[in-house]
C-alpha cells in the first residue's frame, strides 16, 4: 500500500500537520482577498498596539516634544546657513553670467559695425536697375 493509499489517521503526524497548515493559508488569502479593509485596518491596530508596548521607557510626552522642537530649529538654523551660501554662490554665478553675456552683445555690435552692407545691398541694387530698364 503506497503512502497516497493510506488513511488519515495512519498517515505521518507531520503530514498532517502539513496539509493542515497549507489549508489555513489558504483560507487566510481567500479572506484577506475577499475582506481587504478590515485585514489592513486589523494589521494597523496590531502595529500601533506594538509600538506602544514597544516605547515603554521612553521620555514623556512634554519633553519628546521639546526634543522635537530643538530638532526643528537646529534644521531651520541648517536650512538657513545652506540657503545662504546658495544664495551667495547664485549672486555670484549671475554677476559672471550678465558679465559674460554683456561682452558678448558687445563683441556682436562691434562686429555688425564692421560688416559693409554695401557689399550686401549693391548686387541687390543693380539687380532692380536691370529689372525695371
Amino acid at each position: 500500500m503506497s503512502y497516497e493509499q493510506t488513511e488519515p489517521e495512519v498517515q505521518d503526524p507531520t503530514h498532517v500537520a502539513l496539509d493542515q497548515a497549507k489549508e489555513a493559508l489558504h483560507r487566510a488569502d481567500v479572506y484577506v482577498r475577499e475582506n481587504p479593509i478590515p485585514t489592513i485596518l486589523g494589521a494597523l491596530a496590531i502595529g500601533f498596539a506594538l509600538g506602544i508596548l514597544a516605547r515603554g521607557g521612553e521620555s514623556t510626552p512634554r519633553s519628546h516634544w521639546e526634543e522635537l522642537r530643538e530638532r526643528a530649529e537646529d534644521a531651520e538654523d541648517n536650512l538657513r546657513s545652506l540657503l545662504t551660501t546658495i544664495g551667495k554662490k547664485s549672486r555670484k554665478a549671475y554677476k559672471k553670467g550678465s558679465s559674460a553675456v554683456r561682452d558678448a552683445v558687445e563683441e556682436a555690435a562691434d562686429a555688425a559695425r564692421k560688416i559693409d552692407v554695401e557689399d550686401y545691398t549693391d548686387p541687390v541694387t543693380s539687380w532692380f536697375r536691370k529689372l525695371w530698364k
